[in-house]
């Protein structure tokens, strides 16, 4: 539909504990909360005469390859960055948390360390609840992390690898300079529409022999607040003093 009200589970104190024969069990108490958000829309057009439409299939195929790859780009721009206004979705990236783990102290640290930090306080503050899987970067940043070296000269991706499980996924929906890593099996994408392809006329299109490409897609994205700590978003300059012993 238009909207899509999920709920949120908000756990209070109260952690699972070892429980001796005939003691009692402790409790942890918990609310639910109701939230509504609201489906965008991300689409592109282009007109095409109907004698293209028969005699170029193979100039369609690659128009319509391309109309699925730009709405693609912006889907993902949306997701992360989306402003919730303008036809817009809510993007998630403002609901991840930012890095405040303080017992990590490193030398030197590079974005590659960042990396294994962020990765470390989701694992650690979540007891490994949570397995980062995916960690976003600027394409820019993932040069410089290949062109990271040591005192040697030897690439630092080859000493200290990704951690198991991780992977390094390049997008410009990252802005330069920031990072973004988590669990992502705690994303909801919920798609209203499925990305389509359609042909019409408009206004003298039919006397004209012309026909407007349309593909669209309409979706829905979200985090539930007790999944937030399964991700990571900072600088690569905060997390990097965070880490950096004094």
């Amino acid at each position: 539909g238009r909207s899509l009200t999920y709920a949120e589970f908000k756990p209070g104190e109260g952690d699972a504990e070892w429980v001796p024969e005939g003691g009692l069990k402790p409790s942890m108490e918990a609310t639910l909360e109701e939230h509504t958000i609201t489906a965008g829309k991300v689409a592109l057009t282009v007109k095409l005469t109907e004698e293209a439409l028969s005699d170029l299939p193979q100039l369609v195929a690659e128009i319509r390859a391309e109309i699925i790859n730009r709405i693609g780009l912006a889907e993902e721009e949306g997701i992360l960055n989306g402003t919730g206004e303008g036809g817009q979705i809510k993007g998630v990236a403002s609901d991840m948390p930012g890095f405040s783990l303080t017992s990590l102290q490193i030398e030197n640290a590079g974005i590659m360390d960042t990396i294994h930090a962020g990765y470390a306080q989701i694992v650690s503050t979540s007891n490994m609840a949570y397995r980062p899987n995916i960690v976003l970067l600027n394409p820019l940043d993932a040069v410089a992390l290949r062109r990271e070296k040591d005192n040697t000269g030897r690439p630092l991706n080859e000493i200290n690898a990704l951690p198991t499980g991780l992977v390094l996924v390049e997008s410009t929906a990252v802005e330069q300079g920031t990072i973004k890593i988590g669990d992502f099996n705690f994303l909801n994408i919920r798609d209203v529409w499925a990305l389509t392809i359609t042909i019409g006329w408009e206004n003298d299109d039919f006397t004209k022999n012309l026909v407007t490409l349309v593909g669209e897609k309409r979706l829905l994205a979200y985090i539930k607040a007790q999944y937030k700590t399964a991700f990571v978003s900072d600088t690569i300059a905060n997390i990097k003093t965070a880490i950096t012993k004094q």
